[in-house]
């Protein structure tokens, strides 16, 4: 009988299991897998993954490396698609305490094309601030740039913070700026 259900077994079960996975965990990452192809659905698939040990923490922080950063959102959607996803995937990186891929995220730089200028290579994080800083979302801005280790682009929200301050005479308590 086990050679009837080896024969018909597909070829990713068979090396699941001879790499130790259980069968309930193969069906929850089968399952998992399933979710990924919407990818809108990634919360949950990494939940289910974060359930199946090693294997599934590996996929699951795969998964989160490759969230869709929806850039190419109109700019009045752009605060809530970027700096939205982006706290997603913080909270779930805290959530199962994946700090290395949080700062893999944070430093992850790609071509963007979208800025003004020529095209250059940033970091999802250095577009959240410049982002937020447009906004006058200066606290967020600051974070995201500290979380990016984006030391020029700090010094540019400072200097637009500091010459609204001398133009406009207005302020921000530094605990309103850092969260």
């Amino acid at each position: 009988m086990t050679s009837e259900f080896l024969s018909f077994a597909p070829k990713t079960y068979l090396k699941l299991t001879r790499s130790g996975i259980s069968r309930r965990d193969y069906h929850i990452l089968s399952y998992a897998e399933y979710l990924h192809s919407d990818p809108a659905l990634w919360r949950i698939t990494v939940d289910y993954m974060y359930s199946c040990g090693d294997v599934g923490k590996q996929q699951a922080d795969e998964v989160l490396l490759r969230v869709p950063l929806r850039l190419h959102e109109k700019p009045e959607q752009a605060r809530t698609g970027l700096v939205g996803v982006l706290k997603d995937i913080n909270q779930t990186c805290l959530q199962y305490e994946r700090e290395s891929v949080r700062r893999t995220v944070c430093r992850v730089r790609f071509k963007y094309l979208n800025m003004p200028g020529s095209a250059y290579r940033v970091t999802s994080y250095q577009i959240a601030a410049q982002t937020l800083a447009r906004e006058k979302d200066y606290g967020l801005a600051v974070a995201y740039s500290l979380s990016a280790e984006d030391w020029p682009g700090l010094g540019h929200i400072i200097d637009h913070m500091l010459d609204e301050y001398t133009s406009n005479g207005t302020s921000y308590p530094v605990i309103e700026i850092l969260p």
